[in-house]
C-alpha cells in the first residue's frame, strides 16, 4: 500500500487452495512509464492416476491477449510411454470435458526422455472460445515406461523418491455405496451435474462389484433393501432410479443413514457440499 501511495512498482503474491486447485493471487502496482516482468516458481508434485500423470496450467486472463504462449518442457529419466495434450478443459466434471487432442499444440520429441509443447493460440483462435478469451486449463497428459516391477527411485541432493506402480495387478471386488442429497438445496444445476456423474460411475462397475444407493433429505431412503450385485439388469435400473430423482425435500431435522453391516465399503457422497469427481 505504501508503494501504490508513493507511485512506486510493487507487487503481492498470495496464495490459496480451493477444491483441490492452487491459485495464486498476484497483485500489483507499476509506475509511471515502467515496464515489469513477473517470473512465479514453485514446485508441484504430479500424482499417478489411473494409469496417468496429469500437468494442468489454468488460462483464465479475462481477456484477449495479442502474444499468448505456452511453453512445456517435461523430462522424464524412464522415458515416456505415451504424451497427449488434450483440448482446452472448461470444467472440472469429467462428463463435461472432451477427449479431443489440442490440434493447435505443437509437441516436439527432442530425445526418448524430453518432449516441448508450444500453444500459441492467436487472437482469433481465442475469441473463439468466449468473450474474454481463453477460460480454462491446458492440460497435458502422459505416462513413463515402466521396466522393473519393483519401481524406480529418483534422487536429488540428500532427497529421494521412489516410485512403485506395478501393472497387471487384479482389480479387487467393491462394495459401494453412494450416498445423494436430494434436498432443496440440490435443485437444478446441482442434481443435473450429479445425475450425469451417477451416469458416467455406475457404467464403470464390473459384475463382481455390489451396489447400492441412498438418497437422503427430512429422511433417508434406499433404493434397495441390501447391497446388489452387479449386472445388466441392475444397471439399467439404477440408471432409471437415478434420472427420476427430484430435488425438493428439506434438511430440516435430523437424518439419519440406514444401519449396515457390510464392511470395506466405498462411499461416494454427492451434496450441496462437494460434489465427489468419479
Amino acid at each position: 500500500q505504501a508503494a501504490v501511495q508513493a507511485g512506486q512498482s510493487a507487487g503481492h503474491v498470495a496464495q490459496q487452495s480451493a477444491r483441490g486447485r492452487e491459485m495464486f493471487r498476484i497483485a500489483i502496482n507499476v509506475g509511471a512509464g515502467e515496464k515489469v516482468t513477473f517470473q512465479l516458481t514453485y514446485q508441484e508434485f504430479l500424482v499417478r492416476r489411473l494409469g496417468i500423470y496429469e500437468h494442468v496450467i489454468s488460462i483464465r486472463p479475462e481477456q484477449i491477449v495479442p502474444d499468448m504462449r505456452i511453453g512445456v518442457d517435461l523430462r522424464e529419466s524412464q522415458g515416456f510411454s505415451f504424451l497427449r495434450v488434450r483440448d482446452i478443459r472448461t470444467s472440472d466434471l469429467l462428463t463435461e470435458q472432451s477427449t479431443d487432442e489440442l490440434s493447435t499444440a505443437v509437441v516436439s520429441r527432442v530425445s526418448p526422455d524430453h518432449y516441448t509443447i508450444v500453444y500459441s493460440p492467436t487472437e482469433q483462435e481465442q475469441a473463439a472460445m468466449s468473450a474474454q478469451g481463453i477460460m480454462g486449463d491446458f492440460v497435458v497428459q502422459y505416462d513413463v515406461i515402466h521396466q522393473q516391477q519393483i519401481g524406480f527411485i529418483q534422487v536429488s541432493d540428500d532427497y529421494f523418491v521412489h516410485y512403485f506402480a506395478p501393472t497387471g495387478l487384479p482389480v479387487m471386488p467393491k462394495n459401494v455405496i453412494f450416498v445423494i442429497d436430494v434436498s432443496g438445496s440440490m435443485r437444478y444445476e446441482k442434481i443435473r451435474q450429479t445425475k450425469e456423474a451417477m451416469g458416467v460411475i455406475l457404467d464403470q462397475l464390473r459384475e463382481v462389484d455390489f451396489f447400492n444407493i441412498v438418497t437422503f433429505s427430512e429422511r433417508a431412503m434406499r433404493w434397495r433393501s441390501e447391497l446388489q450385485p452387479v449386472s445388466q439388469g441392475r444397471l439399467m435400473a439404477a440408471h432409471s432410479y437415478v434420472s427420476e430423482m427430484d430435488a425438493n425435500g428439506s434438511m430440516k431435522g435430523a437424518c439419519s443413514l440406514p444401519k449396515s453391516r457390510v464392511i470395506n465399503v466405498c462411499f461416494f457422497s454427492f451434496n450441496d457440499f462437494y460434489t465427489m469427481k468419479p
